[in-house]
């Protein structure tokens, strides 16, 4: 795939704005500058978005389409993703390529729904569920800060076609993306997220495995986290 297609594929018009969490975009500087600098933005969609305190193109990356049709009064929001396209083009994400290159190969190998047998289906649940303070544990539970300095766990759980129910829960939840996703163990998803239960877990766990075996914890920050747990482990043990 040559980058005229990647850049394609990553700034679709049906892409945007993306709805990248907030803290991640915002440490990128190009993103830090005025709406004021988008161009063709339509004056009134530009006072809608100052009226809700959107300053920035940060702010406007972190909404979802959804968010953005609320702000502007309008469904048709065209105008802004034209304007957010061009202005993506020029000032593209760090790491862009992995980012696509993952949601890509991920969506075109997205397991089915019914990929192992029942009794399989739960022994993997419960399995998980035991080796929740392990790295094979799915989700693993791994801090936010450490998850978000892998590009692709930007990316929003759309990305992961759950049912339509599993993912209201989700994001009913708070868990937006698949950083946030990933900051759980099993144990704490089914307490936080309401009506989840365990055939949410398994389809999560079904549709996240393979997501990461594109995308691993890159070994820096695993060693980190280990390091990390071990210490507090230890005062842990200490009291």
């Amino acid at each position: 795939m040559n980058m005229t297609s990647l850049y394609e594929i990553l700034f679709a018009i049906e892409n945007l704005p993306p709805g990248w969490p907030r803290e991640a975009v915002l440490a990128v500087p190009a993103y830090q500058q005025g709406i004021s600098v988008l161009n063709n933005l339509p004056y009134q969609y530009y006072l809608n978005l100052k009226r809700v305190a959107m300053h920035m193109i940060a702010d406007v990356l972190s909404l979802t389409q959804t968010d953005l049709q609320r702000i502007v009064r309008s469904k048709d929001i065209l105008p802004v993703q034209k304007s957010l396209r061009t202005y993506l083009r020029e000032n593209p994400p760090p790491d862009v390529f992995e980012v696509v290159v993952v949601a890509n190969r991920y969506s075109r190998n997205l397991p089915p729904d019914k990929t192992q047998t029942k009794q399989k289906a739960f022994q993997t649940v419960h399995t998980s569920r035991r080796k929740h303070s392990n790295e094979a544990a799915i989700p693993p539970g791994w801090p936010l800060d450490v998850l978000r300095r892998v590009p692709a766990y930007w990316l929003s759980i759309d990305i992961l076609k759950l049912p339509t129910h599993f993912h209201r829960a989700l994001k009913r939840g708070g868990i937006h993306t698949i950083a946030d996703l990933l900051s759980f163990t099993p144990d704490e998803l089914l307490s936080r997220v309401y009506q989840f239960g365990e055939k949410g877990l398994l389809t999560v766990q079904l549709r996240l495995e393979p997501f990461l075996s594109l995308a691993p914890l890159p070994q820096d920050a695993l060693v980190e986290w280990h390091a990390i747990n071990d210490d507090l482990q230890g005062l842990s043990n200490e009291q």
